[in-house]
C-alpha cells in the first residue's frame, strides 16, 4: 500500500491506496482524532460533538 502526504494550506492531506474498508477506517480515525482535538481546545466542554465531527 502506497502512502503519500502533502500539505494543503495549514492542513496535511494523506492519500492512501487501499481497500474501501481500510480507507473508511483511516478516514474515520482521522476525523475522530481531529474532533477530540477540537473538544480539548474548547476545554472539554460538552454539547458540540456533532460540530466537532463536521469540522474535523
Amino acid at each position: 500500500m502506497e502512502k503519500q502526504a502533502r500539505k494543503r494550506g495549514n492542513n496535511w492531506v494523506i492519500a492512501v491506496e487501499s481497500r474501501n474498508e481500510q480507507h473508511q477506517e483511516i478516514i474515520l480515525a482521522t476525523i475522530a482524532k481531529r474532533a477530540y482535538q477540537l473538544f480539548e481546545r474548547r476545554g472539554y466542554a460538552h454539547g458540540c460533538d456533532l460540530d466537532d465531527w463536521m469540522t474535523g
